[in-house]
């Protein structure tokens, strides 16, 4: 079934009606486009990734920033584009390229209701949570589902450019769970910003499982989630969970919440998961300086949320999602 001919099926026509009318909808850079097609083109090579990146200088510092990052642990430096490409893999490097390229293009946008670096702060959460999961998993394409991670919360930018009032009722919007956010969208529109965003990505042409990621990032049962691809909703959705740590009171229980949901949907075991989180706190620090997004209080909360979802697993053990 066609992505037109879902919208139809959900009977939720009139919000992407006014999505496909908007004159100032957030809009990809062409570099941005060109990184992540190449991402998928079995003739790319690492000459002519260094090629489009020389052609933006920024991004091209950035991705040379990434490949000497704590991520990678390179013993020798990093000094031209063909290594760091070579480092970090031509999947990776398109996919990071194209984030960090949409997250500049969005990071200027404003919303009333919306605290925009805490938005950032969660997506930037949940790529690296997602990424550190992502080998864990039966997932085909890793670079998908961290770009999908990175950009769910895209459709909150779209319904502002549709209606830059539209959270402003909402109080914090940021402040709150996905779980409250979605219902009150639901109610005003009968859809959420996960499936707006899916569309607005679906328009730009994206890869389909970044598509679904970003779709059943709330309700991996959405009709926009396409078949076999139910699994890069589910990580998607347990990497959102953990990004509420930004926003929970006691934040390790979103690292908490996100290993049930693992629990619950893989085959992830105990030692895993707490490698996976043992490394989210690097993950992020790393990731918010290659998106030049300032979270300088991560090294605390992101930290304490850490050190006390380990202790709790060693207390409690990882908990039963039927528990």
């Amino acid at each position: 079934m066609s992505f037109e001919r879902m919208i139809q099926h959900a009977g939720n026509t009139e919000i992407f009606k006014k999505i496909q009318a908007a004159s100032h909808l957030p809009t990809p850079p062409a570099v941005a486009v060109e990184m992540i097609r190449a991402a998928n083109d079995p003739n790319t090579n690492f000459e002519t990734i260094a090629e489009l990146l020389a052609k933006d200088p920024g991004l091209a510092a950035k991705v040379m920033q990434l490949a000497n990052s704590a991520l990678y642990r390179r013993v020798y430096p990093v000094s031209s584009l063909i290594q760091a490409v070579s480092v970090l893999g031509l999947k990776t490097t398109c996919t990071v390229a194209g984030g960090i390229a949409i997250a500049g293009a969005l990071r200027h946008l404003q919303c009333r209701g919306i605290d925009l670096k805490l938005l950032w702060k969660r997506s930037l959460t949940a790529a690296a949570f997602a990424r550190r999961v992502s080998p864990h998993t039966l997932i085909a394409d890793h670079d998908a589902l961290f770009l999908g991670a990175l950009l769910q919360d895209i459709g909150m930018y779209v319904l502002c450019s549709v209606d830059p009032e539209f959270y402003a009722e909402f109080p914090d919007a940021t402040q709150q769970t996905h779980t409250v956010l979605s219902i009150y969208e639901q109610e005003r529109l009968n859809v959420d910003h996960a499936e707006v965003g899916a569309y607005l990505l679906h328009l730009w042409n994206l890869p389909t499982p970044i598509v679904s990621s970003v779709a059943g990032s709330h309700d991996v049962s959405s009709l926009f989630v396409q078949p076999g691809e139910s699994l890069y909703a589910l990580i998607t959705r347990a990497a959102g969970l953990a990004a509420e740590l930004w926003i929970n009171p006691n934040p390790h229980v979103a690292l908490v919440s996100a290993a049930s949901e693992l629990v619950s949907h893989t085959e992830m075991n105990k030692t895993q998961l707490v490698k996976t989180i043992e490394g989210i706190e690097d993950e992020v620090l790393d990731l918010a300086a290659t998106f030049n997004i300032d979270i300088t209080d991560a090294d605390t909360l992101v930290a304490r949320a850490v050190q006390e979802t380990l202790a709790f697993f060693q207390d409690h053990g990882v908990p039963n999602p039927q528990g």
